[in-house]
């Protein structure tokens, strides 16, 4: 069938044309900006879960439907170490200039690029956190140099002019495990804040599975301030919209086994069903889709997978940290007890724990558990098993 109309899309991020089973989700996200738009305060919500579950195109999708509302965005995807203070300046500054041409707007602009100044001023008078436009800063507004009070004051000043103005902010924040513990108590503290004052200022954020325990590790009353969604892979029915819907716009048909075979055989990561569905119907000389076209595609999409989803996380990780990961593996699918892998090794948990800290700070595992960690990557432990066994990097080391 034609490639050029191939409706599927397994890319990092990519928003497939059938976003099924997180209506939740988006519910919940929907109803905190419509209480919000009405001045009654809800919960921010930090959704986590696995790689390849969905999060990212989830928290696009919510970021439109908000800019389609008129609430002004500042959508991000952290990387490792992010700090706060140059996130917010730096986004706000943005959305800012993405306002300019709206006339109705000036005052607000002016008032809050004043104290976006001093936000950025009182700990970085070098310049090096760049705003569009050079302002005057707003004396006595976020302007301590202390993040935390800084980012409170920050965030209730744009919230307060937002209500002023009819309008909203949401901080749409992806990766957001990567931030600093001292961005995550002022994000949180601010949000608490803002909360309070029932400001119309909104977290949607996403991260990996241990993200809640980090930011309740940051402020203890984050168990009670934000809503922890966990997303899971997706129902059968779900699975089966994702495949059948996309192709039905291009009035193509799947035979039933078809869709038994992929949705079986996907598990029903969304990742993973984009993927067999992009691969079938390549594989596939007209419609209706076949479950010999299926088994056809079956060898390219192990390799895709293999190669684009499992072994890049691989390519920084020194042999140390890939015996941890093939000895986890070694041991089942599930959560693994940090003794039993040291075990493994023939090693204690206290030898091991740079080469753990190091695979948790790349975000290949998790603390599952006291004293478990666990794939932060969908059927990992099945790759390291095919391509990385234990025995044969035990033979590498000696």
């Amino acid at each position: 069938m034609d490639p050029y109309r191939n409706p599927y899309t397994p890319g990092a991020g990519s928003l497939p044309l059938e976003l099924a089973g997180r209506e939740p989700e988006i519910d919940a996200c929907r109803v905190m900006l419509g209480r919000l738009e009405r001045g009654m305060p809800d919960r921010p919500l930090a959704i986590h879960g696995l790689r390849g579950i969905g999060k990212t195109v989830l928290v696009r999708q919510l970021a439109d439907e908000a800019r389609q509302r008129g609430w002004v965005v500042i959508h991000r995807e952290l990387r490792s170490a992010a700090r706060l203070r140059p996130i917010l300046a730096r986004a706000l500054d943005v959305a800012l200039r993405e306002l300019e041409p709206e006339k109705k707007f000036r005052q607000m602009i002016e008032r809050l690029r004043s104290v976006l100044a001093s936000f950025t001023a009182s700990v970085d008078p070098s310049g090096a956190i760049r705003l569009s436009v050079d302002v005057e800063p707003t004396r006595g507004i976020a302007d301590s140099g202390e993040l935390e009070g800084d980012t409170v004051d920050l965030l209730v000043e744009v919230g307060t002019v937002a209500r002023e103005e009819g309008r909203g902010l949401l901080l749409a924040l992806d990766e957001l495990h990567e931030l600093d513990r001292a961005g995550l108590e002022a994000l949180t503290a601010a949000l608490h804040q803002t909360t309070q004052m029932e400001l119309p200022v909104a977290l949607l954020c996403a991260g990996l599975p241990h993200l809640p325990g980090r930011l309740i590790e940051a402020k203890t009353y984050a168990e009670r301030l934000y809503k922890f969604p966990r997303l899971t892979a997706l129902s059968d029915e779900a699975s089966r919209d994702a495949l059948i819907v996309p192709a039905e716009r291009e009035e193509v048909e799947f035979e039933e086994k078809a869709i038994e075979a992929i949705v079986s055989k996907s598990e029903g990561y969304p990742y993973f069903l984009q993927e067999w569905g992009r691969a079938v119907w390549n594989a596939a000389e007209q419609s209706p889709i076949t479950l010999a076209d299926v088994e056809l595609a079956a060898p390219r999409v192990q390799d895709e997978l293999d190669e684009e989803f499992f072994a890049v996380r691989l390519e920084k990780a020194p042999p140390t940290e890939r015996l941890y990961l093939a000895a986890m593996a070694e041991l089942g699918d599930g959560p693994q007890r940090t003794a039993d892998i040291a075990d493994e090794l023939g090693r204690t948990p206290q030898q091991l724990s740079t080469a753990r800290g190091l695979l948790i700070d790349r975000g290949l595992i998790y603390r599952e558990d006291h004293g478990t960690v666990a794939f932060t990557v969908p059927n990992y432990a099945d790759f390291m098993r095919r391509r990385w066994p234990l025995s044969s990097l035990l033979g590498e080391t000696g």
